[in-house]
């Protein structure tokens, strides 16, 4: 994805079909993406939050030695979706970690709020290594997708402090800029802030922060392109080149289409068309988020790109609800050419279990549009500290420790999931894999995923009118000009209340 529901709709789709398969594989002794995300409100109305308890800097030295890899927990009880990096879902659980254990913090309790998915992931590999170094316990609740934004909005009408840490997702984070996450600053090392590059922000002040993050990129079969005459080890770098490749590979493979285009929901096809957007250089909105912005020569460009995609792209992917299902797909023969998450390469592509393609699978950027070499879209989630918390020294803490590049290495290594600081890119160690060298080429293109409080409405409006589109009932123009009236309404209605 992704992470407002489409983030998620992109990516814990991802995630549980991963953890599933991971589960269903390892009892026959022998792992998919996102699934549909139902709309669910950003709180329409939010009292104004108490100005944050001014704490100093937190800090915890990072754990002696990696953590092994998380159980493999399905979140079960996550029927939504977001667009982020999947991770492999089969781990054995974590083991007590090593080295002197701390007592910073011996004697308190940090209490986090995350979606369920993240069982697997946050509470075992950081929850054990953060309780060691610093004698810290840490209570997690785990809520399904489809419900946080629900329990956010009874969290600031109550003003309740039973919750220091809360998820945050890249869609929908700045809907709770202050009326539920303080500012960072002044609490979370600078420098980690600095260096994160997935956070949310206004201007210099940081509301949430990423902890991971993940990229959208491009795959080919290398197998196909050589049977159809085109250079295996050539990508297309424009969306134009790869549809006259679709056409050669049409004339080899006549009964094959050429690629899956997610629209199973209204945050999937909303994340594929700032996709779209970013790989033609526009934007959505102002800087201050109060106006349109993708009414222009770029948004155009990436309408008529949507327009010539619905003509190679399988009409049975539009309902696809994950990017696993068109991963498995793709390596099944069934298409040649996917657009995924950087890590679906060791997860998926390269895995002899599920793949008849091993190491035939090229990895590259997004293709361009109209002159624009490249963009895409991220994933990220991590976390915001809540405003009315009594411990946000303890909270800020746990970022500053999760943030450490030995935490990130090991959280990376363990579950193929991209860094979010944007220095330890240069560390080879983290590049695990060909994907997560290709995020951090993707990485130097835009890859906003357009994130807003105002997110879900959007997403909708995008999702009813690209329908229309595909269906032939009108033109790249006038679905352009449409979603200019309706989504400033929309900014509007938000913004009014």
């Amino acid at each position: 994805m992704s992470r407002s529901q489409g983030h998620r709709s992109v990516r814990v789709r991802w995630l549980t079909t991963l953890a599933a398969i991971s589960v269903v594989a390892s009892a026959c002794a022998s792992s998919a993406t996102p699934s549909p995300v139902p709309a669910t409100a950003v709180p329409s109305v939010a009292p104004t939050a108490a100005a944050p308890t001014t704490a100093p800097t937190a800090s915890v030295a990072p754990s002696a030695s990696a953590v092994s890899s998380a159980s493999a927990t399905a979140a079960s009880t996550a029927a939504a979706a977001t667009p982020s990096p999947a991770a492999s879902a089969s781990a054995s659980a974590a083991p007590t970690p090593a080295g002197p254990a701390g007592t910073q913090y011996a004697g308190r309790t940090l209490n986090i709020l995350v979606d369920s998915f993240r069982e697997a992931w946050d509470a075992k590999v950081w929850g054990p290594a953060f309780e060691h170094a610093t004698g810290a316990k840490i209570n997690w609740t785990f809520e399904p997708f489809a419900g946080i934004d629900a329990k956010n909005a009874s969290l600031i009408a109550a003003k309740d402090s039973t919750y220091d840490l809360i998820t945050s997702i890249v869609t929908t984070a700045p809907a709770y800029r202050n009326d539920l996450f303080a500012p960072l600053n002044g609490l979370v090392d600078q420098s980690l802030l600095d260096d994160d590059g997935s956070k949310d922000a206004v201007g210099n002040t940081v509301y949430s922060v990423g902890v991971f993050d993940g990229a959208q990129v491009f795959y080919w079969n290398k197998t196909y392109f050589q049977q159809a005459g085109l250079d295996p080890n050539t990508p297309p770098k424009t969306f134009d080149e790869l549809f006259a490749d679709c056409d050669k590979l049409a004339v080899t493979f006549p009964t094959k289409h050429c690629f899956d285009w997610e629209m199973s929901d209204p945050n999937t096809t909303f994340a594929y068309w700032s996709l779209l957007l970013n790989a033609a250089g526009g934007t959505m909105y102002n800087d201050d988020q109060s106006k349109v912005a993708f009414n222009s020569a770029q948004g155009l460009a990436a309408m008529n790109t949507l327009v010539k995609i619905f003509k190679y792209a399988d009409p049975g992917g539009y309902t696809i609800p994950a990017q696993t299902q068109t991963g498995m797909r793709f390596v099944q023969g069934d298409t040649m050419v996917n657009f995924n998450w950087d890590n679906a390469l060791p997860q998926i592509f390269n895995d002899p279990k599920q793949s008849k393609f091993v190491g035939q699978v090229g990895v590259s950027i997004i293709p361009g549009i109209g002159g624009n070499t490249s963009g895409s879209i991220n994933g990220w989630e991590g976390y915001g500290i809540n405003t009315y918390s009594n411990n946000k020294d303890l909270a800020a803490a746990f970022i500053n420790f999760i943030l450490s590049k030995p935490e990130q290495l090991a959280f990376s290594q363990q579950l193929g999931v991209g860094t979010s600081q944007k220095s330890y890119l240069a560390d080879p160690t983290f590049a695990t894999n060909q994907g997560l060298v290709v995020r951090g080429q993707q990485l130097q293109y835009p890859i906003g995923r357009f994130g807003a409080g105002f997110a879900t409405p959007v997403a909708q409006l995008f999702d009813a009118e690209l329908a229309k589109l595909r269906k032939g009932q009108e033109t790249a123009q006038q679905a352009l000009d449409a979603l200019t009236t309706s989504v400033q309404q929309a900014i509007d209605s938000y913004n009014s209340r």
